[in-house]
């Protein structure tokens, strides 16, 4: 299957490429815990770490190049987004951009005011993003996604395989 061909809950569920904006070294950051939940599964997967501050200075985030944007990227399934909630709609188009199926948005407050009619407003609009690029989404104001039988670990803190 090509990668354009990738759709659905595949791309969610059991990514070739999963890509983390907003990773971070900051051990109480959720993009600290999304990127080291990511490279957990990197035996199944590939990664990519977005972060365009860490990336603008050549730098690393645990252990590992950061890299600027989406758009730096072409092998993508899934992104992970876990940045100020303005930024989101620009994350989710480069995303789509650069080829990817599914989003997973923990990202809360969408339009940054705090005001829960704006909120729903950018929240429906963000959906209707993925949904027009024929893409699913998990969010936003989730708290991630975690599947052991895929080695995808994708949200705060660690957990356990075995039976729910």
């Amino acid at each position: 299957m090509s990668h354009a061909e990738r759709r659905g809950l595949d791309a969610l569920l059991d990514p070739r490429a999963v890509a983390v904006v907003g990773a971070s070294d900051e051990p109480t950051a959720w993009g600290h815990h999304l990127a080291r939940g990511a490279l957990a599964g990197e035996h199944r997967r590939r990664v990519h770490l977005v972060n365009s501050r860490v990336a603008a200075a050549g730098g690393t985030v645990l252990g590992r190049p950061a890299v600027a944007t989406l758009r730096d990227l072409d092998d993508v399934d899934l992104v992970v987004v876990a940045v100020p909630g303005p930024h989101v709609p620009r994350v989710v188009a480069d995303g789509i951009a650069c080829g990817a199926q599914a989003f997973v948005v923990v990202t809360a407050d969408l339009d940054g005011t705090g005001d829960a009619h704006a909120r729903r407003e950018a929240e429906a609009a963000l959906e209707q993003q993925v949904r027009d690029a024929g893409a699913v989404l998990l969010g936003p104001s989730t708290l991630g996604l975690v599947d052991s039988s895929a080695d995808l670990q994708l949200a705060w803190g660690r957990f356990t395989p075995g039976p729910v």
